[in-house]
């Protein structure tokens, strides 16, 4: 799988997307919550979330089992938090 970075100001509002055909991950940059023009760390940050949500997009697809062995995981971390709100 392949990453894809671009900086697409005319589609602002996709930040990125899994191109299960094609096998990779795309962040636009200019997105609205981009930070396109900002600092280069805050631009990695937003870049390493937007590809790791992308992420499990893929293992839904690719990895059934592991995409809801995550999923239980969270579920679990977020209930036994004791954070009723974030």
């Amino acid at each position: 799988m392949s990453v894809k970075l671009i900086n697409d100001a005319s589609d602002f509002s996709k930040n990125g997307a899994y191109y299960m055909k094609e096998n990779y991950l795309m962040v636009n940059l200019s997105a609205r919550y981009g930070l396109s023009g900002k600092d280069k760390v805050s631009q990695v940050k937003y870049g390493v979330n937007t590809i790791a949500h992308e992420i499990t997009h893929s293992m839904k697809v690719g990895s059934p089992s592991a995409y809801l062995d995550l999923k239980k995981a969270i579920v679990n971390l977020i209930n036994n938090s004791g954070r009723t709100s974030w």
